[in-house]
């Protein structure tokens, strides 16, 4: 006879609390991303190439849209696509 215990399959409750646990740890990434981002723009020469100062300025540009809908999802806000 096995001594093995048959453990339920994962409830969607579950799932959810785990999704959102991912979800909470992404913050403090994201907030990291933004700040490089703007720390790069910010040490950027004035004689840079314009593609590249473009490049960089738009990644922070796109990096505070992410944050912001970030924030707008977790606080319900806005509803996932």
């Amino acid at each position: 006879m096995s001594n093995i215990i048959a453990f339920p399959p994962a409830s969607a409750d579950d799932e959810n609390e785990r999704n959102a646990e991912a979800f909470r740890d992404l913050e403090s990434d994201i907030c990291d991303c933004l700040c490089m981002s703007e720390i790069a723009v910010q040490m950027m020469p004035d004689e840079t190439d314009e593609h590249l100062m473009f490049a960089v300025r738009q990644t922070a540009v796109m990096l505070e849209r992410f944050k912001k809908r970030y924030y707008s999802l977790w606080h319900g806000e806005e509803r996932p696509a």
